[in-house]
C-alpha cells in the first residue's frame, strides 16, 4: 500500500496516523491522528466514506482491496477496522469427481442394505428343505 500523498511504500511493522502530510486512506481525515494504518490494517475514526457498508464488503484503497472487518470498533468504539481482501480459493468440483463419490456411497449402501436385510434372510432361506423332498398341502 502506496502512502497518501508521498508515493512511498508502507513498512511492514511500522503504525501510521492521519495528519495533514498524511491522510487517512479511508475517509481523508488530516485534522488529528485519530485515524491509524499499518500495511495490513486500517482503523478508520469516522469511516464517513464507507459508512454505506456492511462487515465483509469490499472498498478499493490505493489500489487494493479492503474488506470492513468490525463496526464499532477500539477504545472508543468509534472506528471502523479494515483488513486487506483475500479471496478464498474454493475447490473446483467437476462432474466425474461428483459422480464418482456418488457412485461409491450407492455402493456402499447396497453393500450395507444387502448385509442388514438380505443375509438373515438367505440364512433362513438355505435352512428349508429341499423342494422335491416337500409334501403338499391338502385341505
Amino acid at each position: 500500500m502506496l502512502l497518501p500523498q508521498s508515493g512511498r511504500r508502507l513498512a511492514r511493522q511500522q503504525l501510521y496516523t492521519s495528519s495533514r502530510k498524511s491522510p487517512c486512506p479511508i475517509c481523508g481525515r488530516i485534522k488529528d491522528s485519530d485515524c491509524r494504518w499499518s500495511y495490513d490494517w486500517i482503523s478508520c475514526h469516522s469511516g464517513a466514506a464507507a459508512n454505506h457498508l456492511q462487515p465483509g464488503q469490499t472498498l478499493m484503497v490505493d489500489g487494493l482491496q479492503w474488506y470492513l472487518a468490525a463496526v464499532e470498533a477500539g477504545h472508543s468504539g468509534c472506528s471502523h477496522v479494515y483488513r486487506p481482501h483475500t479471496p478464498r480459493q474454493r475447490p473446483q468440483f467437476t462432474r466425474n469427481k461428483l459422480q464418482a463419490v456418488t457412485e461409491e456411497d450407492l455402493i456402499v449402501r447396497l453393500c450395507r442394505y444387502f448385509y442388514r436385510e438380505l443375509r438373515p434372510r438367505e440364512h433362513a432361506s438355505l435352512r428349508l428343505p429341499a423342494w422335491e423332498l416337500c409334501q403338499p398341502d391338502v385341505t
